[in-house]
């Protein structure tokens, strides 16, 4: 009984028109997978928009394109910063293994835009090649990396040539901050040894008030120095005791490297020596002036920001020298060459240290 039906069935279609087919419409191509570059650099980089050009270029045989983040399938993350006269790009971007993050040093900002924009196109080409998700071998995993690394140190060799260029003319370095050409002020205490205008060593101590600038100072300095008691030979119950009070004006240059500075100085010294003679027979006290100039080598050393510790090296040469004498002839005449040294502290004020 089957079989009749069967033939019937076969027949019927056999004898019937042929109906007009409508052929399917062409497949159409899968939309293009959207990708967004949140590109967060100084502004002395290239904007966004040259990473993402620099990413269409790379992704033209690709079917992914550059779009914003409010269209976007997939995201990448790329941060620049500055540190110390070197790039780095700190670039993050999930993968079907999970979240990728790099970090690479370069030479500059523009170089790390297309080194950026060759990590994100190889990363997208390599998880569209993926035909069925699989935990990639190890080989696999080194062997791209060592071309990724290959390729990226080519690009930034050439982009360290290409765009020094480009940075030094269009985009300067970071701004520094503008020097502060105020002037400051200091006071410093010296402690001294000095010889050539008392007799013997003699000791001293000063004060300086000082007008800095960066590079610059000006100083007045205000000294007083004790000579040891000198016996005077022609009289056995006689001894005369010689001191000097002196002010100084002087200009120094300042050389300065970190805590440290050099300052170099040319300076006047006028003061006036005093000679007293001590005995039964004696009453004798002049005045008699004396003036130097000098030239004094210094170091200063700042522990905390307002304080220096100074050292000063100053040799001179009198102009006018003092020459003390009584009734038995000349007791003491200064040198006309001479040296001091001092040890102090600075206190600075005004501005920022």
């Amino acid at each position: 009984m089957a079989r009749p039906i069967l033939m019937q069935l076969v027949l019927g279609l056999a004898l019937e028109e042929p109906a007009e087919v409508e052929l399917a419409a062409p497949l159409e191509r899968s939309p293009a997978i959207g990708v967004h570059v949140a590109w967060d650099a100084p502004r002395m980089c290239p904007p966004a928009a040259d990473v993402e050009a620099s990413l269409s270029a790379r992704l033209a045989d690709l079917p992914v394109r550059v779009v914003p983040a409010t269209e976007a399938d997939r995201w990448a993350i790329a941060r620049v910063r500055r540190d110390k006269g070197s790039w780095n790009l700190r670039l993050w971007m999930p993968t079907a293994n999970g979240l990728r993050d790099r970090s690479l040093d370069g030479p500059s900002c523009h170089a790390l835009v297309e080194a950026a924009a060759t990590i994100i196109a190889m990363t997208l080409e390599g998880e569209l090649a993926r035909e069925t998700p699989r935990e990639p071998h190890a080989d696999e995993l080194a062997r791209d990396e060592a071309e990724l690394e290959a390729a990226l140190a080519g690009l930034l060799e050439l982009g360290a040539r290409e765009s020094k260029a480009l940075l030094d003319a269009s985009t300067p370095a970071d701004p520094a901050e503008p020097q502060d050409l105020r002037p400051r002020g200091a006071l410093r205490i010296d402690g001294g040894v000095g010889t050539g205008v008392l007799p013997n060593l003699d000791g001293g101590v000063a004060i300086t008030g000082a007008v800095l600038w960066p590079r610059a100072r000006i100083e007045l300095r205000g000294a007083y120095w004790g000579g040891r008691v000198v016996q005077i030979d022609a009289a056995e119950d006689a001894r005369a005791r010689f001191n000097l009070l002196s002010a100084t004006v002087r200009g120094c240059g300042v050389p300065s490297s970190g805590r440290w500075e050099f300052p170099i100085c040319v300076g006047v010294e006028a003061g006036g020596v005093l000679g007293r003679i001590e005995g039964p027979r004696f009453l004798h006290a002049p005045v008699l002036p004396w003036l130097g100039v000098h030239v004094a080598s210094m170091i200063a050393w700042a522990p905390i920001p307002r304080l220096s510790v100074v050292a000063t090296l100053e040799p001179w040469v009198a102009a006018v020298r003092s020459r003390h004498s009584a009734i038995m002839g000349e007791i003491h005449a200064s040198n006309r060459l001479g040296f001091r040294g001092y040890l102090g502290l600075e206190v600075r004020f005004g501005g920022n240290w």
